[in-house]
Parts: C-alpha cells; sequence; structure tokens
C-alpha cells in the first residue's frame, strides 16, 4: 500500500509532507525499535488514512493500527481495506467503550494508534469539536502524542460526491504533546482530559492556518 500510495499521492495530489522529524523523533524516542504513541490528524475525507500512513518510514508503517466502526467495513472490498489500514473493527453499538479497550490493548503491545478525535469527517474543511478518547488514552497509559494537520484532501473528494479530483494536499506533524505536562494543573481527570483535548485541537488549529497561508 505504502509504495503504491506514493505513486498516486505524489502527482496527483501534489502532495507537501513537512515536520516529519517530529514523527521520528517520537517513534525512536527510546532507540532503534518504535515505541507505542498516539498519532492524532484532523479528518477530511475517506482518503485521510491512505493519504496519511504512506507517508510514515517503513518502521512505523508496520507498526500502525487503527480503530473503526464495523458498520463501515463489512463486505469483501471494506473488508480488504480494513485489513490493509490495520482497522480494529468495533461494535458502533458500544462504540466508545470497545474503541478505548481496542486502542488500550493495541498501545499496551506496543503499536501506533492512529485516532482521529474530530470522529466524523469535516467537509467544510474547519475543524468540528474534538472527542476526548485520545486524551483518556494518552493520559492513562502516559503516552505522547503526536498532532497532525491535513489540509486540501475535503477538496479531492467532496462531499456527497464519488468522483475524485486532482488537487494539493498538505500534512503537517506537530511537536508532540505529553499529557503530564500539559494537564499539570487539572484538579480532577475529567479536567485533565479536556485540558489536554484543546491543546491538541489548538495545535492541530495553529498549523492547519500555517499550511493554508
Amino acid at each position: 500500500m505504502k509504495s503504491f500510495g506514493l505513486l498516486f499521492c505524489k502527482p496527483f495530489m501534489r502532495l507537501e509532507v513537512s515536520g516529519q522529524e517530529n514523527l521520528t523523533a517520537v517513534a525512536f524516542a527510546e532507540g532503534n525499535q518504535t515505541k507505542p504513541f498516539l498519532i492524532c490528524p484532523n479528518h477530511q475525507s475517506f482518503l485521510d488514512p491512505f493519504v496519511l500512513c504512506t507517508t510514515y518510514p517503513w518502521p512505523i508503517f508496520h507498526n500502525f493500527f487503527h480503530v473503526g466502526a464495523k458498520m463501515f467495513f463489512e463486505g469483501r472490498v471494506m473488508g480488504f481495506v480494513a485489513k490493509m489500514l490495520r482497522v480494529v473493527p468495533i461494535d458502533q453499538d458500544t462504540q466508545l467503550m470497545r474503541a478505548m479497550k481496542a486502542g488500550s490493548i493495541g498501545l499496551k503491545s506496543g503499536k501506533i494508534l492512529n485516532i482521529y478525535p474530530e470522529g466524523e469527517r469535516a467537509f467544510d474543511g474547519n475543524l468540528h469539536e474534538f472527542k476526548k478518547g485520545a486524551a483518556i488514552l494518552a493520559s492513562e497509559l502516559d503516552l505522547p502524542i503526536l498532532p497532525v494537520a491535513i489540509d486540501g484532501l475535503h477538496k479531492i473528494w467532496a462531499r456527497k460526491s464519488w468522483r475524485i479530483r486532482p488537487g494539493k494536499v498538505k500534512i503537517r506533524f506537530g511537536e508532540p504533546i505529553y499529557p503530564s505536562s500539559t494537564s499539570s494543573t487539572a484538579t480532577s481527570e475529567d479536567e485533565r482530559y479536556a485540558q489536554i483535548t484543546k491543546e491538541l485541537r489548538d495545535h492541530i488549529a495553529r498549523m492547519v492556518t500555517e499550511l493554508r497561508s
């Protein structure tokens, strides 16, 4: 998938990637083996995970996983997509708790979790409300969060359209967020999760603004 994705993304999307040094610094902070952490991008399109994952260095590419609602990955074609993106399918009726449990198991096994804090695609290109799931996992497991800004994919595959158009896509990997330092002034769990979530959203918002300037 990685090689095919790069061949497609580079010319068709004029893909521009920056900040990859932040990605490798977090992944290899403890030596040659990748360490578990969370990668948290904004969410503009169905194409986000395909495009983003093709930019990962091979050691990270071989060690990432997603958690997703089972309803989106039923059937032969979508089952193949789920396998390709290493999606752990969960029952949407109990989505939050099962997603948290699946994410926790994968992270404790040393894997790298891709999780979209918005929880749904923002087809207008603007940031929507962020859920607290990433903050809870990172805080409880004491793992860093790597914020990622994606811009342009909402135009490549517009809402209510099956047509994929060429365009310009930019991705920026930000500096990691460490839950223990970000939420040091919190007086409760809820406040801690809220502070981490706000810092994550603010960080991505700044990067999106910079990508558009």
